[in-house]
């Protein structure tokens, strides 16, 4: 019966030939909770006549040190359900600097399986502990031209899951060295989740990034498309910076950057990146002496908008009362589609309010008026009593509360709310995607519908 060893005990058979004991070892190792083993943990580590064994006792160490935030741990306590983010919610706080240098030394094992695993447990040793990452990263990046391939690889992995910007310098060197290899490559883009911007501004600074590749050709285009992927207007706007920037001999990294992004916006979720000025580099990328940026710019026109673009009132603009109207005839169409399956059964096919359900729509100055009540209206519903049109409305006249519609996409809330704006002889000013983006995060911890009164504190 294993249950009844001791933990040095158990520390022994992690190298034994058959694979259940080795693996009911590190189980019960693990489950005892007994830092006392940790020592005899580390001797099996160095002295174990197999890699096998010597990665069993790494991954007990690690298995012993490693347990939820307190934050993490009073979320599980409410019984809900949530997911874990291993680059922050993940502590060792009984980890010693010994222990960490002992785990450590194992990077320069010469056998790469431990070498993969002493990196793996020291990424999630070293999670909140700033001093602890850069010294696996100055390991790493002294070691890393030594490594074999699946080594490399868990570098690239690791490398995305420490601190940023620390990390970034590794990360341009794998993907200088190695971005000819597929797995390297991905590994990289894995872990750059809002450093995409800055990545791509460190790898064109060096030297070693003049000259084409199929590799450097395929990094740029996945770094572009994760970029024009966010719709982010601020690193979209330094992505194009950085473009304009790429002439001559460089042309060719201005061609993959825009042929990515360009991809990514012609076949992604299809929303438009939505400027409040003309990119200050525009001009000058129109009349980039390339050809093929300048066909590239062109084409990537089509679904980005500003004031005084010339798709910005889209298909008709009329001037009336000194205000534009806007009406784009696909998110009309989209607008009225969903309109009919969604509102309609509540506010009516022509927006005149159902009695005992809703209030009307049409000519409705919660319709017509600020945008931004409107858009959280939909976000997040309204609850009665209200006045409409100088009318008080409230159960049993109309239900107690409008249902929330978050569940919709931006770009579906706005052309609902552009359609019931610009129907039935109303015109409003256009609402885009990305004003909903933005409130849906002003007013992402709000849980219960919006009341008359709080809604009319907003302009």
């Amino acid at each position: 019966d294993m249950s009844v060893l001791s933990g040095r005990d158990l520390a022994g058979l992690l190298d034994h030939s058959d694979g259940w004991i080795r693996d009911t070892a590190q189980r019960l190792i693990v489950e005892s909770g007994d830092l006392a083993c940790i020592p005899d943990l580390l001797s099996v580590a160095r002295n174990s006549n197999n890699s096998v064994g010597t990665v069993h006792a790494l991954w007990s160490v690690e298995g012993l040190l490693i347990e939820l935030g307190n934050q993490v741990r009073r979320r599980k306590g409410d019984g809900a359900v949530f997911e874990v983010n291993s680059r922050s919610e993940f502590e060792a706080p009984a980890l010693t600097p010994a222990t960490w240098a002992a785990c450590l030394a194992f990077l320069n094992h010469p056998n790469s399986n431990i070498q993969t695993a002493a990196i793996r447990v020291c990424e999630s040793l070293s999670q909140g502990k700033q001093l602890f990452q850069a010294e696996l990263l100055a390991e790493l990046e002294k070691k890393f031209d030594s490594y074999a391939r699946p080594v490399l690889f868990q570098s690239a992995l690791t490398a995305g899951n420490l601190s940023m910007p620390q990390a970034l310098p590794l990360m341009a060197q794998l993907a200088s060295d190695h971005c000819d290899e597929r797995l390297i490559r991905e590994a990289l883009m894995s872990g750059l989740h809002e450093w995409e911007v800055t990545f791509l501004q460190h790898i064109l600074k060096r030297s070693d990034w003049s000259k084409s590749s199929s590799g450097r050709v395929l990094m740029l285009r996945s770094l572009a498309k994760a970029v024009a992927a966010k719709k982010g207007v601020a690193s979209f706007g330094l992505f194009l910076d950085t473009v304009e920037t790429q002439s001559g001999e460089l042309t060719w990294r201005a061609e993959s950057l825009l042929s990515g992004a360009l991809a990514e916006l012609q076949y992604g979720n299809g929303n438009l990146v939505v400027f409040s000025h003309r990119p200050s580099v525009w001009e000058s990328l129109t009349h980039h002496p390339s050809s093929v940026v300048r066909d590239l710019i062109e084409k990537m026109s089509i679904h980005m908008r500003w004031p005084g673009h010339s798709l910005y009132a889209s298909n008709q603009e009329t001037e009336e009362g000194g205000k534009f109207v806007h009406r784009e005839t696909v998110s009309s169409e989209q607008g009225k589609a969903l309109y009919q399956q969604i509102c309609a059964g509540c506010h009516g096919t022509d927006g005149e309010g159902l009695k005992a359900v809703a209030p009307p729509l049409k000519r409705s100055e919660w319709v017509r008026g600020s945008s931004a009540r409107l858009i959280r209206i939909a976000l997040h519903g309204m609850q009665g009593p209200l006045h409409v049109m100088g009318k008080r409305y409230e159960p049993p006249e109309i239900l107690t509360e409008m249902p929330p519609l978050s569940v919709l996409e931006d770009s579906q809330l706005s052309s609902i709310l552009n359609f019931i704006r610009n129907e039935w002889e109303e015109h409003a000013e256009w609402i885009m995607p990305v004003d909903v983006e933005m409130i849906r995060e002003m007013t992402s911890g709000r849980e219960i519908p919006w009341s008359e009164n709080e809604l009319l504190e907003i302009q």
